[in-house]
Order: structure tokens, then sequence, then C-alpha cells
């Protein structure tokens, strides 16, 4: 039963949407399956809550972070489809994001993003050359909120 003092008129209410999405969320960080990451974020695709960002950011950055050597591990038990998908999954949240959020201490998704442009693959390509043929909107919405004035002919040259 319902205290007096607690109803659902003074309570938040927090959807069955954030509560699923939350719960997949979790699972999602936990597992460390590729392929299983992908059919949950895949599941995620429309959700657009700032919580589900933070987190994607986090898996980008933790890609980023394990090294060539890492990712390679990562990815080997996985097809080059999922692969492909995992990236474009994982930079999803920069597309048409706001400048608030992709400049907040909390996302930190500034300087993931930064870090992920920088690597450079066992063949010496830049990430930023590989990102921009597997998710070139998510690329040229976010930077057209960090800058106007960067066209993508500059950056992708």
């Amino acid at each position: 039963m319902l205290d007096a003092s607690e109803s659902p008129s003074k309570k938040k209410k927090v959807s069955l949407s954030f509560k699923v999405s939350t719960f997949l969320l979790g699972h999602i960080a936990a597992w460390k399956s590729l392929s299983a990451r992908v059919e949950l974020l895949l599941a995620l695709e429309g959700v657009k809550e700032k919580e589900k960002s933070n987190v994607v950011v986090q898996l980008l950055d933790e890609a980023v972070s394990s090294g060539e050597a890492g990712r390679v591990v990562f990815a080997s038990s996985a097809t080059d489809e999922d692969v492909q998908t995992y990236a474009k999954l994982l930079l999803q949240p920069y597309d048409g994001v706001a400048r608030k959020w992709l400049e907040s201490d909390e996302s930190s998704a500034f300087v993931v993003l930064l870090k992920t442009i920088e690597i450079t693959d066992v063949q010496g390509e830049s990430s930023l050359k590989v990102c921009s043929t597997i998710a070139p909107t998510h690329l040229t919405g976010c930077f057209s909120q960090v800058s106007e004035q960067v066209s993508d002919e500059r950056l992708f040259d």
C-alpha cells in the first residue's frame, strides 16, 4: 500500500523504458562478448536517454584505452559485421548531440572522442578515416556542434 506521504503525484515517476534501458545498459557494460553487446545496443538504439549516452561513451573509452592488442582480442570472436555495427553504435551518442552534454565533465564525451580520433591502427590507418567510413553522419553531427567552421572536406581529406 502507498503511504500518504508517498503519493504518486509527489513521487518522481520513473518510466518503464528508463528502468528497462538502465537494466540493459548494466548488462552491456558487464558482458565482455562483442556480439552480446551489439544485440543489446541494437535493442536500445532508439533510446535517447542521457544515461545511455554516458554508458556508451564509457564503452567507447574502454575500447580506445584497451590498446590495439586489446581491441583485436575483444573482436576476435565476432564477425566483421558485428565489429562495424559495434563501432557505429559506440559513435551513436555523438549524432545530433547537444553541445552542453558534449562538453560536460559528467559525460567526458569530448575527451573520449579526441582519444578515439588519435588512435592509429596496426596498418597506420587513422581512426578518423576509419570512423568516417563507418559512421559519417555521427561524426559530422558531432563536429557541427563542436565547431561550425570545420567542414567535412577538411576533416576527412
